[in-house]
Formats: C-alpha cells, sequence, structure tokens
C-alpha cells in the first residue's frame, strides 16, 4: 500500500533551494493565529498562484507549478481526514523543519469516513463529516500507512490522510508543490522514476 500513496526523491541543490525559499514563510505565531480561527491546527500559512510562484521555481519541474503552499502542524496536533480537493490528487512535499516526529498517515475508505466537499473561490476539499459537524473531534482509526517523511516526496493526495503531530514538540513546516493538469500520484511517479 505504501508504494501506493508515497514515494520518496533524493534530496538534490534544486529541493534544497526550495527548503531554504520555505522557510523565510516560517512564522509559528502566524500559524497559530490561522488555526485559532480555522479550528484545525494543521494550517496552510501562506499560498502563491500559477504566475506568483518565482520563475526560477516553475523552471524547476518538468510540469507546470500552479499552486505553492507553506504548510504548518501545530506541536502536538493532529490533522483533520481528508482528500484534497478533486483538482488535487498528488504533491511534491519538501520538508522544511520539525518534520523528524510528524507522521503522514493514510486510512483505507470506511463507514465513518462519509465525504463531503467544501468548496471556496480557490480550492475545493474533502472531509469526513464526523470532523466538519465537530471541528474538535478526530477520529480514532487504524492508519494503513504512517510515515514520517524526511526527504522530497511525491504523496497520494486523492486518498484520505492527515497529518499526526502528537508526540512532536515542534511546528512541523512542509513546503508543498501542485502541477497544471493535476497529474496523478502514478503520474508523478513515473515522470520521477
Amino acid at each position: 500500500m505504501k508504494d501506493s500513496v508515497l514515494f520518496n526523491l533524493r534530496w538534490n541543490q534544486n529541493f534544497e533551494q526550495l527548503k531554504e525559499y520555505g522557510s523565510q514563510f516560517i512564522n509559528n505565531d502566524l500559524a497559530y493565529n490561522i488555526g485559532i480561527k480555522t479550528g484545525d491546527m494543521h494550517v496552510i500559512a501562506h499560498r502563491l498562484l500559477n504566475d506568483s510562484i518565482p520563475a526560477w521555481i516553475r523552471d524547476i519541474f518538468p510540469l507546470k507549478p500552479n499552486v505553492l503552499q507553506i504548510f504548518c502542524a501545530m506541536p502536538d496536533a493532529l490533522g483533520v481526514i481528508h482528500k484534497d480537493g478533486l483538482a488535487r490528487k498528488s504533491t511534491i512535499n519538501i520538508p522544511i523543519t520539525g518534520y523528524t516526529n510528524g507522521v503522514i498517515e493514510w486510512f483505507s475508505d470506511t463507514e465513518e469516513l462519509k465525504e463531503i466537499s467544501i468548496s471556496s473561490t480557490y480550492t475545493q476539499i474533502r472531509i469526513n463529516e464526523a470532523e466538519h459537524v465537530d471541528r474538535q473531534k478526530r477520529l480514532k482509526l487504524l492508519s494503513v500507512v504512517s510515515a514520517i517523511v524526511t526527504a522530497p516526496s511525491i504523496l497520494n493526495t486523492d486518498v484520505w490522510h492527515r497529518v499526526n503531530n502528537k508526540g512532536n514538540t515542534e511546528h512541523r513546516w512542509i513546503l508543498s508543490i501542485r502541477f497544471e493538469g493535476n497529474p496523478s500520484f502514478e503520474d508523478l511517479r513515473i515522470l520521477y522514476s
């Protein structure tokens, strides 16, 4: 199952530059305030779309990046189980800091995970109904894959997943890149194999 949700890439100069670029957006207070507003302690702290993504970053990838996001999971936080929006099947994540104890968990479809869609002008996310109705509730489900991502990685975001930062005393900061054309996990994996 792990091969269908996570594919590790090797650190190289480009990924190191992206890590450095992402580090300028680290702001624990901002992330905390966003978390208080949203009721979720796994937040998007910064986002760039399409041509606002610096040209040098767009030039790194064989596919055109259309979303660059900086995510933060607060210390000891447990994110909402979700699938990314319909136009977000996969991503390349680059760890920035605080990632050595934070886990990404993937889950099988179960009766507890009743999918509902939340839309905004920018995107749509598919979350489970129980955690949407009660923002403090977190389902206690057994993950089918659990991984600490310590290297740039391709992630399948079209499968139920969440960030589990429980037991981590650090803020977990990640830079995430999405691509035009909405490539699947398998498409990205083949491209980078």
